[in-house]
């Protein structure tokens, strides 16, 4: 509760020293104690104000431009029958400290989609990295330059094929690596369920001991995510696996930034690997980043960004928040976002299943001072 302090001692304290001449020439000496009162009060706040820790300047670091379109389409929804249902390996809450690192693309694009830093050379070299992995060289394969001026930036690329396998790697070293393994899946995978859990959990653990050397890491973390049921109210889940970086942060970057997805085709015995590579060469800095309490306040206020088309009222539940970076290939700066996942109203996006849907709406988690031409939307379909 804040103190009252009387009007009086306010007015003394700015009291002009003629007036007080005059109260003195007239031997009124009432006045005096309230001015011995108004020193005392100058000396304390005087005081108060040396003291008082100031508020540390933000550092000066690059303005950051927010990325409406990460290249999807659709809308980003989770349907569940309780939220706890959804299954991540996002390490970001064993991250300590007020910042985070923002990275800028090495990829931009022009208003007529026209492409500039892109790497052939080393797309290239990445290609026969990866095809190295599986004891294929140059000389085996046929390489061609995937690129269609009739087709948007985002599918240009390099592909390959030679041995059991095909490669196709995009400009920004997003990956995928088909290949016939030299031996038959073991019936005890290729049995198994996907819409298990555990069932993708064992393939996962298979898939590590077996193709190590595919996935060069020294230490891989397995990450069963999802959980969402698909229309026919079955669940699904994907196997996402990174490498345990020396710090949480480092962790952290490697889950968003440089990563290896499995899937498994049980009818062809084939193995789909997607690496994401990113190129995090520019970094423009560690950035400080907001609490959730007000991140939550700017979601409140609708400063959000989101796919699903809905508007929120500030009565919906928000199920889980979570730090997270969008990564996309038309995306300008790779900074972190907290993600809420919001409750949408059961009348628009509700399933006969009796599942529950959450929409995710993202606040950028740096401080705002760096986002100073930021223009956030909610609700434009496809963005």
């Amino acid at each position: 509760m804040a103190m009252k302090i009387p009007k009086i001692v306010w007015a003394m304290a700015h009291v002009d020293e003629a007036y007080l001449e005059e109260a003195m020439d007239r031997g009124d000496r009432s006045w005096q104690r309230w001015a011995a009162l108004a020193a005392c009060l100058a000396l304390v706040i005087g005081l108060t104000a040396a003291l008082w820790p100031k508020a540390s300047p933000l550092p000066e670091l690059p303005s950051l431009t927010i990325s409406r379109s990460q290249g999807g389409s659709g809308y980003e929804g989770y349907s569940v029958m309780d939220i706890s249902e959804l299954t991540t390996g996002n390490p970001w809450q064993q991250v300590q400290g007020d910042t985070l690192p923002v990275y800028r693309n090495v990829l931009s694009w022009t208003a007529h989609h026209e492409l500039s830093g892109d790497d052939p050379a080393a797309i290239k070299a990445f290609l026969l990295e990866l095809a190295g992995r599986l004891g294929l060289t140059e000389a085996d394969l046929e390489i061609s330059d995937d690129r269609d001026e009739h087709d948007p930036p985002r599918e240009w690329g390099m592909r390959a094929e030679g041995g059991n396998a095909s490669f196709l790697v995009y400009m920004d070293r997003d990956a995928q690596v088909l290949f016939t393994p030299d031996e038959p899946l073991p019936d005890s995978i290729r049995s198994l369920d996907e819409s298990s859990y555990e069932a993708m959990e064992q393939a996962a653990a298979w898939f590590v001991e077996t193709y190590a050397n595919l996935l060069d890491m020294e230490d891989p973390q397995i990450c069963i995510e999802g959980g969402s049921y698909n229309i026919y109210a079955v669940q699904r889940y994907s196997i996402r696996i990174y490498d345990r970086g020396a710090t949480a942060e480092e962790s952290m970057m490697n889950y968003f930034f440089r990563y290896v997805t499995v899937a498994l085709n049980h009818d062809d015995g084939e193995i789909l690997l997607r690496y994401q590579d990113t190129d995090l060469s520019q970094k423009l800095g560690d950035y400080p980043i907001i609490s959730e309490k007000e991140a939550r306040k700017m979601l409140k206020n609708g400063n959000s960004i989101t796919s699903t088309g809905y508007t929120l009222t500030g009565k919906e539940e928000i199920g889980r928040v979570d730090i997270v970076y969008r990564v996309g290939p038309y995306t300008v700066d790779y900074l972190p976002y907290y993600r809420f996942l919001v409750e949408l109203p059961q009348e628009h996006f509700g399933h006969n299943n009796g599942t529950k849907t959450y929409g995710a709406y993202y606040v950028p988690a740096v401080n705002m001072a760096y986002l100073p031409d930021v223009t956030l939307w909610n609700g434009t379909f496809n963005q």
